[in-house]
């Protein structure tokens, strides 16, 4: 690990966990666009609300990356 100060690497950590979590959401969206080619879905149907939370997610992400939230 690069040495750093104490106050940067509070913000090394964060960012860290941040791109962690960034991949993580992008495999899930990988995973949904597949599952949705092959069956489009019904989107009255409550059942892809798991996509609506991910696609926050990852608006609530970009946000904090740009110093929005």
């Amino acid at each position: 690990m690069v040495q750093s100060d104490v106050g940067r690497r509070g913000a090394d950590m964060l960012e860290t966990v941040s791109r962690l979590e960034e991949r993580n959401l992008k495999t899930l969206k990988v995973e949904e666009a597949k599952r949705f080619a092959e069956t489009p879905p019904d989107l009255n149907d409550r059942e892809n609300d798991d996509v609506l939370q991910i696609n926050q997610q990852i608006k609530h992400n970009e946000g904090l990356r740009r110093g929005q939230e």
